[in-house]
């Protein structure tokens, strides 16, 4: 387990209610944004927002403002994020030409917002991104980096554009009181709130299977066979689950297994999004024997399923139950809140929790081989038909599989 962090600090209107919050790059309890690869920062930020933390969490009812650059605008990984969730900054820093103008146009008509990040009264800034004026959504004003005369006398050309204006870096409430009244509509900064560090545990995805899996995309193979490399990585299938059920998807049937998962988003998008998780995650170690665990579990029951049952969406259910049914030891979380965040079959949330229907008691079963609980393992075991020599095939099935996969990596 390791510590992922963010910074949060709220968006104000003029009432004093939570408009938006900005999410900002931290890797530590330390209040500043230090990183020499802004691809790096931009990707970690995005990724602890949807699965360290969770967007509702995070954001509650409110927008999401984030900074990015002109590479994160050019690519694809734009277009897996919630359109109306999110208002990326166009960072000061950003090299504007023509491509990055027609890109930024060519979102906006799809429906993305647009700030303008820290805005100054300077010829050069107002001549080299005066090209999004008429573009932009909001534009954030940096009130420490304009005069006063500046702010009265040029604030009413900014006023004639659809954009609101936000205050940002506002330290007083007296500079609140006068951002207010020459007619911005939004207001951020220390006198209001700094921003809030937020830290989470969690795992790292083992960046060698990100990898492999990308390699297999871009090699046209079987979607099986993709699925096969998730069901060597635990965290990566809840990291998948939970980046579906925030993303930019609304999908109106739950999931019920990792093939499943895969057709639904289609592979460009799983394609995209694994790149940004290959930005953020550095090089991890490989899957703890916990992992191991909750693997061997998935497949035992994937394994037992194939042997009583003829209905391929059950089987695949199976490895999704079993995997699932350790995520709590994983994340030392709750079942429950960890499955309250997953957009799968409610068959399959009840295998885990009530240990319901044939799934249920398949997992019940080799719980109770695991805790060495041998007359409760008979019983049960003879109720569902399955006698010690197919439980015991199954298992070793599962250590074979594993093994064979982990030294291909």
């Amino acid at each position: 387990m390791k510590n992922f962090y963010i910074g949060r600090q709220p968006i104000l209107d003029k009432n004093n209610s939570v408009y938006a919050y900005e999410l900002l790059f931290r890797e530590s309890t330390q209040n500043a944004a230090n990183f020499k690869d802004a691809r790096y920062a931009i990707s970690r930020t995005i990724l602890n927002a949807i699965d360290k933390f969770g967007i509702d969490n995070i954001l509650n009812n409110a927008k999401g403002f984030l900074n990015v650059n002109e590479e994160f605008l050019m690519g694809d990984f734009i277009e897996i994020l919630d359109k109306k969730r999110f208002v990326f900054e166009i960072l000061e820093t950003s090299n504007v030409d023509n491509k990055l103008i027609s890109r930024v146009l060519e979102l906006k008509k799809k429906g993305y917002r647009f700030a303008l990040d820290d805005f100054i009264f300077t010829e050069a800034y107002i001549k080299t991104f005066k090209p999004f004026f008429e573009i932009v959504d909001f534009i954030k004003v940096d009130i420490r980096g304009s005069t006063k005369y500046d702010l009265i006398k040029k604030t009413r050309n900014l006023k004639s554009l659809n954009a609101k204006l936000l205050a940002e870096k506002v330290e007083t409430y007296d500079e609140y009181v006068f951002t207010r009244d020459l007619g911005y509509e939004l207001f951020q900064g220390y006198y209001f709130e700094k921003p809030t560090i937020m830290i989470k545990q969690g795992h790292s995805s083992n960046r060698a299977i990100i990898f492999k899996i990308i390699n297999a995309i871009n090699n046209n193979v079987r979607t099986s066979e993709i699925a096969n490399y998730f069901e060597l990585e635990p965290n990566l299938t809840i990291s998948l689950l939970k980046f579906i059920n925030s993303a930019a998807f609304y999908f109106r049937t739950n999931i019920n297994s990792i093939t499943h998962a895969i057709n639904l988003i289609g592979l460009i998008k799983l394609q995209n999004w694994l790149l940004l998780m290959s930005y953020a995650e550095g090089e991890s170690p490989s899957s703890s024997p916990l992992f191991h665990a909750a693997i061997i579990r998935g497949k035992v029951l994937e394994y037992l399923l194939e042997k009583i049952s003829n209905d391929q969406r059950i089987i695949d259910k199976g490895f999704l139950v079993g995997v699932l049914s350790l995520s709590d030891a994983i994340y030392k979380t709750p079942l429950e809140d960890i499955l309250k965040d997953l957009n799968v079959d409610d068959d399959i949330k009840k295998a885990i929790i009530e240990k319901e229907g044939v799934m249920g008691k398949l997992l019940q079963l080799t719980e109770y081989d695991e805790k060495n609980e041998y007359e409760k393992f008979l019983k049960l075991s003879i109720e569902l038909k399955i006698d010690e020599m197919l439980f015991n095939d199954a298992k070793l099935s599962s250590f074979i599989w594993l093994n064979t996969l982990l030294k291909s990596l």
